[in-house]
């Protein structure tokens, strides 16, 4: 009866599309931007790759940076650091976080932004600025908004 019910559930509803954590992070990411996280995006810039307290270098950069601060002002007890959470895509383009869990949906929001984000930029995205150099990256004193 049990199996009938989700069979039923996934035939009304439709099969979940990832459930989050690093690889379903960047499976978002991919099937959003259509590239690949760790490709094309991972050591951008100056923030892209965990670098705290440094300047973007530009608007990707600045996606990387909206993202840790979006991580950062999740309550505490949240620890977005991976914590799975359900997602699924309502049209080819239209995202949706789908846990019942408000801190895995904060956490799946801050990560669909940042996919959206590095999608809107894709014309400004600089090949110079990928695996970019620590030193040319400028200190920053900036506190992400609350």
């Amino acid at each position: 009866m049990k199996f009938l019910l989700v069979l039923c559930s996934f035939l009304i509803f439709g099969v979940p599309n990832g459930q989050g954590g690093m690889i379903q992070y960047r499976t978002m990411i991919k099937k959003i931007t259509g590239y690949s996280y760790t490709k094309m995006f991972e050591k951008y810039g100056c923030t892209c790759d965990n670098r705290d307290n440094v300047k973007p270098e530009d608007a990707i950069d600045r996606c990387c940076w909206r993202h840790k601060c979006c991580y950062k002002n999740i309550d505490e007890n949240c620890g977005p650091d991976w914590r799975p959470y359900d997602y699924s895509f309502v049209e080819p383009d239209e995202l949706c976080c789908d846990s019942s869990d408000s801190c895995k949906n904060k956490i799946c929001f801050c990560d669909m932004n940042f996919a959206y984000c590095l999608r809107s930029q894709l014309t400004n995205f600089n090949w110079k600025t990928r695996n970019y150099s620590r030193t040319k990256c400028q200190q920053s004193n900036t506190k992400c908004p609350n």
